[in-house]
């Protein structure tokens, strides 16, 4: 009798139906394989008692950063953001939610970041406030970080560094400088922004990494060069008439002079001109 108990016993363990009461028997075998392989008994509790839907997570199941409990990032930002490495999606999202954002926050942050980017930014940052929206003009960074971020709309500058080269800048902000440095030469009966040669302009986050005279205040992830919207500048001839012009103009263009926190001269940094068709403050420190 106690054979046949124990035989009995086997038996219902192997064929014992772990989905059997799951609400949606219409999925075929071989995904319920696939959903008793991915799922602890846990999981497999949580989507009986909550009653999922399996295509709201048998796309994703198969990745290994699939986690039964962030469902509500992954749909909407799969179908916001699709992107063909889904693991790296999944990725962001289970960060995202251990951060304790909203998925409208994440949405929020990738208007402007790249997943790569917020990953990044995750593993090696996530000790200081991501800044929102980092296309906006202004923005201060001492207290927060970009991470690795990088500006999509950088353009080539018109005017050569020191070596013949071309360094960028963010579209408006070349544009910007372009008028004023139209206005310079109008002054100076000059060409060429009165022979203005760039020292500095967007810096990205591997170059700022390397330490040298020019990025001393400046640290990766936190600096104004890496908005692309800041430049260090100097002339081949009227060095200290000229930058001074730049300097008392370049605020009817939207920029302002950017000064390190000894009081010395950085260079430019673009702000903008606010709705009103007025400037910002003519000053900037960084602290």
């Amino acid at each position: 009798m106690l054979i046949i108990s124990l035989a009995a016993l086997v038996y219902l363990n192997i064929h014992y139906d772990v989905l059997a009461r799951y609400p949606y028997q219409e999925i075929t075998a071989e995904q319920k394989e696939l959903i008793v392989s991915r799922l602890d008994q846990q999981g497999i509790d949580y989507i009986i008692d909550h009653a999922i839907e399996p295509g709201l997570f048998l796309p994703f199941i198969s990745y290994p950063s699939f986690s039964i409990y962030n469902l509500e990032f992954y749909n909407p930002i799969h179908e916001i953001f699709p992107i063909d490495d889904v693991d790296l999606l999944l990725r962001v999202c289970n960060q995202a939610k251990n951060k304790e954002w909203t998925v409208d926050e994440l949405i929020l942050y990738l208007e402007d970041y790249h997943f790569d980017e917020l990953e990044f930014y995750f593993l090696y940052h996530g000790d200081l406030p991501l800044i929102q929206k980092p296309t906006a003009f202004g923005l201060t960074l001492t207290s927060a970080t970009i991470a690795n971020y990088s500006p999509k709309d950088l353009t080539e500058l018109k005017y050569p560094d020191d070596e013949g080269s071309y360094l960028s800048l963010r579209q408006p902000v070349a544009a910007a400088l372009d008028e004023l440095c139209a206005a310079l030469d109008e002054e100076f009966k000059s060409s060429g922004c009165g022979q203005l040669v760039i020292i500095q302009a967007y810096t990205s986050y591997q170059q700022l990494l390397v330490s040298d005279s020019r990025s001393t205040y400046f640290q990766a992830g936190q600096s104004p060069f890496q908005l692309g919207d800041t430049l260090s500048f100097t002339f081949k001839s009227k060095k200290e008439e000229k930058t001074e012009w730049m300097l008392n103009k370049g605020n009817d263009y939207g920029f302002i002079g950017l000064y390190d926190p000894e009081g010395n001269l950085v260079g430019l940094r673009y702000t903008g001109v606010d709705s009103s068709g007025a400037t910002r403050p003519k000053r900037g420190q960084l602290s």
